[in-house]
């Protein structure tokens, strides 16, 4: 369609360049082949939140609002940081408390969104 953004074409080259250097990693050693997937899912989620930052700049009526994008990107990266850690040795316990944390601040961010529009 005319006028539309290349977002899937640049997040396609984005989780190539991701997969790429997350395997490369594994490669040398630095990270297991079994930790990889939560690493890629960090970093989607981190690239997801960038695609956020570009909504936000220049918002468009036809798109996903730059709000529930990052909405996506920072439960994309928090799930993937906490599947990290679990191979790290931290127990699930910790993993639950940031759940909260992670749920806790979106709520936060929503409502003072929602404040900020009635105001």
């Amino acid at each position: 369609m005319a006028g539309q953004r290349p977002y899937g074409l640049l997040s396609a080259g984005a989780i190539a360049i991701i997969l790429g250097a997350t395997l490369y990693l594994s490669i040398l050693e630095v990270v297991s082949l079994a930790e990889a997937p939560s690493l890629i899912l960090l970093f989607s989620g981190i690239w997801v939140l960038f695609i956020a930052l570009l909504r936000a700049m220049s918002p468009s009526s036809h798109e996903m609002g730059a709000f529930s994008t990052a909405g996506w990107g920072i439960l994309l990266s928090s799930i993937g940081a906490l599947w990290f850690l679990t191979f790290q040795g931290y127990t699930v316990d910790l993993a639950v408390v940031a759940l909260f944390v992670i749920i806790g601040i979106l709520l936060l961010v929503a409502a003072l969104r929602e404040w900020s529009a009635r105001v």
